[in-house]
């Protein structure tokens, strides 16, 4: 087996005096440097952003038909599962999704895979069980972007799958460049906690269908004083 070799970016900059600005270490001054952060405003944004840094979710792709699936599955009471992942932006993404859900009312839960048990995603016995469980929509987070059969399976048992993952969309190289799998490109591929405010601002309605809890209002800008809980 070839020993591994570890290469150190060297991109410069004056660490120091970011770290002394920014009161951060000269070693994370080193890896914002390396992720190709450069500026104040740009650093400044990268330590200490806010959720009206982050761009408009409704740009990312499926996103009004995300929102308007999860909206319909919260109004007719469906039973919700969210499948996350074991790491951290899975378990982060999985009780942000957890709490909101909660929060309007829903009748959700949520299956975290095991490690060693059933490894990385949702897979068919994940799916199996939500069927015997009566899930009627499969949320999922940080996986699921090439669940290709598992989807099928879900769908058979009459489910509705919204995909909501970060990962790069499967492909094939070819000579004029890459082939995206034509069957992924109807998932739907979000950052959740964006996702959440996104559905949150688009489910607000005058007839109140939907009760907004006053700890989520500081999160939804102007839209939340359209209802009061």
């Amino acid at each position: 087996m070839a020993e591994e070799v570890w290469m150190l970016q060297t991109k410069k900059a004056d660490f120091k005096q970011i770290g002394a600005r920014f009161r951060i270490d000269p070693v994370t001054a080193r890896i914002i440097r390396n992720r190709g952060i450069e500026g104040e405003a740009a650093i400044d944004r990268y330590l200490n952003g806010t959720l009206d840094d982050l761009y408009d979710p409704m740009l990312l792709k499926d996103m009004e038909r995300a929102v308007s699936i999860l909206c319909e599955a919260v109004d007719t009471g469906k039973k919700i599962r969210i499948v996350g992942d074991y790491d951290i932006d899975g378990v982060c993404s999985t009780y942000i999704l957890l709490q909101a859900f909660e929060r309007l009312g829903s009748d959700v839960d949520f299956e975290i895979p095991d490690r060693i048990k059933d490894g990385y995603g949702i897979n068919e016995s994940i799916i199996e069980q939500a069927h015997a469980d009566g899930v009627e929509v499969i949320l999922t987070c940080d996986n699921g972007i090439s669940a290709f059969h598992q989807v099928e399976l879900a769908k058979k048992y009459g489910m509705t799958v919204v995909i909501t993952d970060h990962h790069e969309v499967p492909f094939e190289e070819e000579e004029d460049g890459k082939n995206y799998l034509p069957h992924t490109l109807n998932n739907t591929c979000v950052a959740p906690p964006r996702m959440l405010i996104a559905f949150l601002e688009n489910n607000l309605r005058a007839d109140g269908s939907v009760r907004i809890p006053e700890v989520l209002r500081p999160y939804m800008g102007g839209k939340a004083e359209l209802q009061k809980a």
